[in-house]
């Protein structure tokens, strides 16, 4: 017979959360809509969906019925058909929005934590700096795609189901903005985001992060159409990030290509500005992370 009896609960490993990052996305975007500022800004971000639905259904009520009163005013301000460009006005509208969304979530992202000097709480844990660095890309980019890509696919499913007489057609004409609308949308997002990012971890202050975002920016659009201007070249205009998204957009979704634009530059001034503002994040994450 056993001595001692074991009167203890015996510890028992538990096996480590496979997305590791995912806390810190849903922290961050539980403390996002704390703000009053943030959910005021994301109710103005809802117009340009609000403004866009209403078309949407109008125009697939005057394809059911076009004797109505709706029908004569579409008819008369030239809004009838949804196609293509239609998606890419969607979309359009959704800048300004997904560049202060990016702002207001952003700009505190990583300055908080260093002044709070929770970055060495965060990798005391089974936590590295690629989850942290994942974890805050996500909160940051999670408004923008939900804003952007998600009302875009919901608007062509609702044209597809309102309108089941030409509905085959329409998907085989544009079954393309499926993945394209996304591609887009990303391509307005993650370069503002991954900006916040990297403002956000050069200085404690969310001020200082707020207005660095927006004078680089400012900047880099001012100094595009600049140089554009002074050698009589347009074609340089692919230097401005959102000129590049503009190309990409048009690229994308109505298969246009500007004709003072190089669509290639394009995209390698969009990839080649997300990896130098998200390797510098990075780095500034990793030397605290080392250090500790």
């Amino acid at each position: 017979m056993p001595i001692y009896k074991q009167t203890y609960k015996p510890w028992e490993a538990r096996k480590l959360l496979r997305w590791r990052w995912r806390p810190i996305a849903v922290q961050e975007l539980r403390i996002a809509m704390t703000s009053r500022l943030f959910k005021f800004l994301l109710l103005l971000s809802c117009l340009p969906f609000l403004a866009f639905l209403l078309i949407f259904l109008s125009v697939d009520m005057l394809a059911s019925n076009p004797d109505s009163v709706v029908g004569f005013v579409l008819e008369e301000t030239n809004i009838v058909s949804i196609d293509d460009v239609m998606f890419w006005r969607f979309l359009r509208f959704c800048v300004p929005p997904v560049v202060l969304c990016c702002l207001a979530v952003g700009s505190g992202l990583i300055c908080n934590d260093m002044r709070n000097n929770l970055l060495e709480i965060y990798f005391a844990k089974p936590l590295t700096s690629v989850d942290y660095f994942i974890g805050k890309l996500a909160a940051v980019m999670f408004f923008p795609m939900l804003i952007t890509a998600v009302p875009a696919l919901l608007f062509f499913l609702l044209h597809v189901i309102m309108t089941p007489d030409s509905s085959m057609e329409f998907f085989r004409t544009y079954g393309y903005l499926l993945i394209t609308m996304p591609a887009y949308a990303l391509a307005i997002a993650l370069p503002s985001a991954t900006l916040a990012m990297l403002c956000s971890s050069l200085s404690r202050s969310t001020r200082f992060a707020a207005v660095a975002f927006c004078a680089i920016l400012f900047m880099n659009r001012a100094l595009a159409t600049f140089v554009s201007e002074i050698t009589q070249r347009p074609n340089l205009n692919f230097w401005s990030v959102g000129h590049s998204a503009d190309v990409i957009g048009l690229v994308l979704i109505r298969n246009e290509v500007p004709a003072d634009s190089h669509w290639p530059y394009a995209v390698y001034m969009l990839v080649a500005w997300c990896v130098i503002a998200a390797g510098l994040t990075f780095y500034r994450v990793r030397a605290v992370e080392v250090g500790s």
